[in-house]
């Protein structure tokens, strides 16, 4: 009987080894179609186990590693910014400006490179100036109409977003008709 059960240990171990090799062979054929094309290569498999045969195998058979990711416009930014900061914006110190009506209440913070803003505009408010400056804008409350400089309004509210590029090309002026709270980041 006890022979029994050590056989059934030994299959069960044995089930759990391929089921993990499987699990280790799909995830690696997963991040090779994310990150590049993969030519198809039976060693590839044996490769994603750990001290598995693939280890052992000439250098001219292994399969090669996945490059390295390309260096994009954010990764700058990552690597200035602590791993994780929670920031409670109603600490951050008021900025008041006036715009042509109106005025725009700011609460600024810097992560590196990068502006983060929270932004209340006053019921009536219209900017007093075109905006050039490339950002991301997010409607947290209220209602934004957008003026471009080739006349376009383009109208947003709560939960909605927009972003515009750098340059004269991407010229913008924000005004409100109830006010609104929107985060900006540039």
């Amino acid at each position: 009987m006890l022979h029994l059960l050590h056989d059934h240990q030994l299959d069960l171990r044995e089930r759990l080894r391929e089921a993990e090799r499987a699990r280790l062979g799909r995830e690696l054929s997963a991040a090779r179609r994310r990150d590049r094309p993969v030519r198809w290569n039976p060693l590839a498999r044996r490769r994603a186990i750990p001290g598995g045969p693939a280890a052992e195998l000439p250098r001219e058979q292994r399969v090669p590693a996945p490059a390295a990711p390309v260096e994009d416009a954010w990764s700058s930014v990552r690597s200035s910014i602590e791993p994780l900061t929670v920031l409670p914006w109603e600490r951050v110190p008021r900025t008041v400006r006036p715009g042509a009506t109106g005025t725009a209440t700011w609460r600024e913070r810097r992560a590196g490179p990068v502006r983060l803003r929270m932004v209340e505009y006053s019921p009536g408010y219209s900017a007093d100036h075109w905006c050039e400056r490339g950002h991301v804008l997010l409607v947290l409350h209220g209602r934004l109409t957008t003026e471009l400089s080739d006349g376009t309004l383009v109208n947003t509210r709560a939960g909605e977003s927009y972003h515009a590029g750098d340059g004269p090309a991407s010229a913008h002026r924000s005004s409100t008709t109830s006010g609104a709270r929107l985060f900006v980041v540039d």
